[in-house]
């Protein structure tokens, strides 16, 4: 059986439990998993951890066997020597949208500091120079 989805393989771990004609519990308690774990899995559900797909495939005498797609494969561009490097890409990532974010670092936002009781703000470095330029010193 071809398997390239989650789908498939929870349905092949099925299949290979209905075949023994085990329980899930059964199967769960053969690969050291919880019942309910191994029922998700073989819905295609959430993102099962490999080690425990693999407990459970050893509990049934299953084995993996990855096979390389046969698709046409993009050549490999040749740089000559001396050519002029690309600009490098600024770092990004991914939100949840599918939007880019610069992963760049803004300078952290200024935080008002606070006297010993919590209640009177400290005056900035640039407003203290400011006093003593006009020659007070309040």
């Amino acid at each position: 059986m071809k398997v390239t989805t989650l789908k498939q393989l929870g349905a092949l771990i099925r299949d290979q439990r209905r075949q023994r004609n085990w329980t899930q519990q059964e199967l769960a308690d053969a690969s050291g998993t919880l019942q309910s774990w191994l029922s998700g899995v073989e819905k295609g559900k959430g993102n099962p951890e490999f080690g425990k797909l693999m407990a459970v495939l050893r509990a049934l005498d299953v084995t993996l066997d990855f096979q390389q797609q046969a698709t046409a494969s993009k050549p490999v561009p040749h740089v000559k020597e001396g050519a002029p490097r690309p600009a490098r890409v600024k770092a990004a990532r991914s939100t949840a949208s599918g939007h880019f974010v610069s992963t760049k670092r803004s300078p952290a936002p200024a935080t008002s500091k606070t006297t010993s009781r919590g209640s009177a703000q400290e005056p900035s470095v640039q407003a203290l120079r400011k006093r003593f330029q006009k020659g007070g010193n309040k």
